[in-house]
């Protein structure tokens, strides 16, 4: 198995890091190993993603209903005190025509199934890859064993004495 971040190729099946980038081989391994399913997971434990119009009619369904939590409480407390405020009557429209507002966003303008685009967005193609465009995973090599420099093999400059007193000369100042 080659690691899935730089390339390296695994030395042996006991190793749990790449030992050129540190990246965590041990759930590739097993991801790999099942055709790219967790290990263990069921289909019922994996997260159900909720589209953005549900999500926004939910919220706004949360909020609506809110008003009916909220506006009685306020209410209350504006009748404890001799003078009215309106605070109840701003609430009560905020709340309520705020989660109205809410679900008529959600239905006109957010997407149906999430991941494609919502009515209203720039018109994107998604396209799936034909058999024709793919490239074929034979044509990838793994990466060739680079040839390591020492620093035996590299050049070494030397610098003269008139250049190190110039250095000292600029130090000193």
């Amino acid at each position: 198995m080659f690691c899935p971040q730089c390339g390296q190729e695994r030395v042996s099946i006991e190793t749990n890091y790449c030992s050129r980038c540190g990246y965590l081989l041990t759930g590739t391994a097993e991801v790999l190993e099942n055709d790219g399913v967790i290990p263990g997971a069921k289909n019922s434990e994996l997260p159900k993603s909720q589209s953005p119009r549900n999500r926004g009619v939910k919220q706004g369904i949360f909020i609506f209903l809110l008003t009916f939590l909220i506006v009685p409480v306020i209410a209350v407390i504006e009748s404890s005190f001799n003078e009215y405020f309106n605070v109840t009557l701003i609430t009560t429209a905020v709340l309520g025509v705020g989660g109205l507002l809410r679900i008529a966003y959600a239905l006109m303008f957010e997407a149906v199934v999430a991941g494609t685009p919502a009515i209203g967005t720039r018109d994107r193609e998604i396209k799936s890859l034909s058999a024709r465009d793919a490239t074929s995973a034979d044509i990838f090599a793994a990466p060739i064993t680079g040839n390591w420099r020492t620093t035996e093999e590299l050049q070494t400059t030397t610098v003269s004495e008139g250049e190190t007193k110039k250095l000292e000369h600029d130090a000193d100042q």
